[in-house]
């Protein structure tokens, strides 16, 4: 026995849910469900949470960006060289061009690290360590720029 569309809708009772999209909205954000990996034998999974100490490593990373892009700007100013060709090509363009693309392209990448944090590649190095991995090589950058800054 089937039933007709007109007895399902006579079926329903109260507000329609889908009409509250602002509440829905902020539900989101307080109730997320995905904290940890679905089931255990999960190798990699995608969360709907971070925690903070990922968004540290990553605001660090993309504040290190800056600070090497400002002190490229420096060095160049000093009569230094960009070995860098796209980042060459972008300066003779203009400088504003030059931070935006940098400053974007390590946010891009920043973002899909941070999406896939639990994802191994090689099967030993996940999404974290690499970030890690990229604050470490910004560090030893910025401080040997600093060394150049400080020899002129």
């Amino acid at each position: 026995m089937t039933m007709s569309p007109n007895k399902l809708t006579d079926r329903r009772i109260g507000y329609d849910r889908r009409q509250r999209r602002f509440r829905a909205f902020i539900f989101q954000f307080t109730h997320q469900r995905r904290r940890n990996d679905r089931r255990y034998s999960a190798a990699a999974c995608y969360v709907d949470v971070h925690e903070p100490l990922l968004l540290l490593l990553t605001l660090t990373a993309l504040l290190l960006c800056i600070i090497d892009s400002y002190n490229t700007l420096l060095l160049l100013d000093l009569g230094g060289i960009e070995i860098n060709p796209l980042m060459r090509e972008l300066l003779d363009r203009d400088a504003t061009l030059f931070f935006s693309v940098k400053y974007i392209i390590t946010a891009f990448c920043l973002m899909i690290l941070v999406v896939h944090k639990r994802f191994l590649l090689l099967k030993m190095v996940s999404g974290y360590h690499i970030i890690i991995a990229v604050i470490f090589g910004y560090t030893i950058l910025i401080g040997y720029q600093y060394r150049l800054l400080a020899l002129i």
